[in-house]
């Protein structure tokens, strides 16, 4: 039986050219997909001139949040969990590939939360750096809760890197 939801982009990704030391860049990012957005986080970023598009959308703060509905950008994921992005839908796209033993070969999603004690709740991303065993331990390391909204899910997902 097929499944007919596509796979949504989870995990490290890379952007890179070499072809011309003005044009060369190299772009790592951490992307979380959910129903309504696109989180993305800014890993690695090395241009002279030419990703101008990229450094502008990162330049307020390392993580961007880009919502599906408000369009302004345009991202379109292939089957072998690569995906294209065309920041401000102005210039050149970027062509991302899915770096290795970075996020999970199955869909994560944010389900219900619910506490398990008094400051941690159960969480079902197993790629999330502050998942351990299913219980997220954000609140644990930043003495506060984790931002759930019903539009993003858990906005504080960071991927968890295997060496």
């Amino acid at each position: 039986m097929m499944n007919s939801e596509p796979k949504r982009l989870c995990g490290r990704y890379l952007a890179e050219n070499k072809d011309d030391f003005l044009k060369a860049y190299h772009i790592v990012v951490d992307v979380k997909e959910t129903d309504k957005s696109y989180i993305m986080q800014l890993v690695e970023f090395n241009s002279r001139y030419s990703a101008s598009h990229i450094s502008l959308l990162f330049s307020k703060s390392k993580r961007v949040v880009l919502s599906k509905k408000k369009g302004g950008f345009a991202i379109r994921s292939w089957s072998d969990d690569s995906f294209t992005f065309y920041p401000f839908q102005a210039g050149t796209p970027y062509y991302f590939e899915k770096l290795p033993g970075t996020g999970g070969k199955e869909e994560h999603t944010v389900q219900e939360v619910k506490p398990i004690q008094d400051d941690c709740l159960e969480c079902e991303s197993k790629d999330c750096a502050y998942n351990r065993d299913g219980i997220c331990r954000f609140s644990k390391v930043f003495d506060r809760g984790p931002s759930i909204t019903e539009e993003d899910g858990c906005t504080e997902f960071v991927i968890r890197h295997t060496y």
